[in-house]
């Protein structure tokens, strides 16, 4: 009988202690996400700008479905053996599908572009943008093409030039201060993660990179050489945003910031001879962003656009102009 209750006490122990560890772990686990998501909203909601012109969204999840196309352009100018000549490629656009969540604003997007799934092109390119509470903002933008195609023209005769003789690897960064950032604020126009309540707009100004390596194959419709060209330019700038509110759902942003070269590393081979160039006076970087957003309650929808210019002087007879574009199209809801 004793043996009985002993073995009878063991396993209501076990019972007990059986239950009561994972109601434990459930408390302690519970108690450490509170303490996370007290922490990520006294930090989202951080009294760091001017709520007469901005607020956050009142949620805490932000759920998005949104495509980007993307592009790049060339344009060469200039004389070959008393030969003038214009080259215009432009690189396949590029359309990818993304779906995201972010909670407080930290959030996290899983993207796919069907054409490269399919082996269409191994064109490929990386965007990032970061807002800093410090009104510091930073754009990165890299891309590798292999798709370059287009038009050359020599003495007004014009002949196409095809897919796969021009590649090029570019990198554009911008870093800027934005002056009046407690009251103007670029994510309200891109990202969402904040709201414009009036119409503001602020200087800004920052520092602009623009490098690329450009490569071409000899070929009659383009050149009877192997070309390289690689470029490496910092520019200083300054200019302005603007993010009108209008009939209180909608917002309307345009902003840009053109840069002055400053200092330039550069170098153009031609059939294995090198020589370096400097940059010219006016060579410029120039930056700009344009924005429509639409807030209905929870619901949201937003078009928005950044595009990057470079002008470039290589050597006294060519000229380089280079483009890259990306237009994002959004449509979200507030949870």
């Amino acid at each position: 009988m004793k043996i009985g209750n002993h073995i009878f006490s063991i396993l209501s122990s076990a019972l007990l202690l059986t239950l009561w560890l994972p109601a434990t772990t459930a408390l302690a686990s519970s108690d450490f996400w509170c303490k996370v998501d007290s922490s990520m909203s006294i930090r989202y909601h951080r009294p760091q700008i001017d709520t007469a012109y901005l607020s956050r969204p009142a949620t805490k999840w932000t759920f998005k479905v949104k495509t980007n196309t993307t592009g790049a352009g060339i344009k060469a100018t200039g004389e070959s053996n008393g030969t003038k000549m214009e080259t215009n490629l432009n690189a396949a656009a590029k359309q990818t599908y993304a779906v995201g969540v972010a909670y407080l604003g930290l959030g996290a997007s899983l993207s796919i572009n069907p054409a490269n799934l399919q082996g269409k092109y191994n064109d490929w390119e990386f965007n990032l943008s970061l807002y800093q509470r410090q009104g510091i903002e930073t754009d990165f933008m890299f891309q590798s093409a292999k798709t370059f195609s287009g038009t050359v023209k020599r003495e007004g005769k014009e002949q196409r030039v095809d897919a796969g003789l021009v590649t090029q690897q570019m990198g554009d960064i911008n870093a800027y201060y934005v002056f009046n950032h407690k009251r103007f604020s670029y994510p309200a126009a891109t990202s969402q993660s904040y709201l414009q309540k009036k119409s503001c707009g602020s200087l800004i100004a920052g520092i602009a990179y623009f490098g690329a390596i450009i490569k071409t194959d000899a070929d009659s419709a383009l050149t009877e050489s192997n070309v390289d060209i690689r470029i490496s330019h910092w520019g200083i700038g300054a200019g302005y945003g603007y993010n009108l509110v209008a009939w209180h759902n909608w917002l309307f942003h345009l902003s840009t910031m053109p840069s002055v070269i400053a200092y330039s590393h550069n170098r153009l081979t031609i059939s294995g001879k090198r020589q370096t160039f400097a940059n010219r006076f006016p060579d410029v970087i120039i930056m700009g962003k344009g924005a429509i957003v639409y807030n209905r309650d929870r619901y949201f929808m937003s078009s928005n656009m950044i595009f990057n210019f470079s002008d470039t002087e290589a050597g006294k007879n060519l000229k380089i102009e280079n483009t890259k574009w990306k237009i994002c199209v959004v449509m979200g809801i507030r949870l």
